[in-house]
């Protein structure tokens, strides 16, 4: 006759309480010690331990809840990190369009200039600039 006890990761072990029979890392009736460890054999849950098991799954319960709301933050910092990415981009954006709109009303100015300037004017424009910082 084969028995099941529940044990600590939910499943009964069948023939671990076989009477006649002792092998190596089986439960034998009455010999547990609540709170110690054999190799190679399941824990069965006893009213001692069983604080340990629902302590545990609080336990599990607050990390998961905490990994949660760690979660939620790290998605609202990026989010708003996103927003103001966003708006910096729009600004240079901006401020590229006008850049852009001034080079080219310096550039038509410069063609204009350059038409009527005299030969002198264009040969003194051409030469290296010397500027101290004097």
């Amino acid at each position: 006759m084969m028995m099941n006890n529940v044990y600590a990761c939910g499943y009964g072990v069948p023939g671990t309480l076989t009477p006649g029979t002792r092998t190596p890392g089986t439960h034998t009736p009455g010999t547990h010690t609540p709170g110690t460890l054999t190799p190679g054999r399941r824990t069965p849950i006893t009213l001692t331990n069983k604080k340990y098991y629902d302590i545990m799954a609080a336990s599990t319960a607050s990390t998961v809840a905490i990994d949660n709301k760690i979660e939620q933050a790290m998605d609202l910092v990026k989010s708003h990190l996103m927003f103001a990415v966003r708006e910096e981009v729009e600004v240079l954006k901006e401020k590229i369009t006008e850049l852009m709109e001034r080079i080219s009303q310096l550039e038509y100015e410069n063609t204009v200039l350059r038409q009527y300037a005299t030969q002198e004017a264009l040969q003194q424009i051409q030469q290296p600039r010397h500027t101290s910082n004097t």
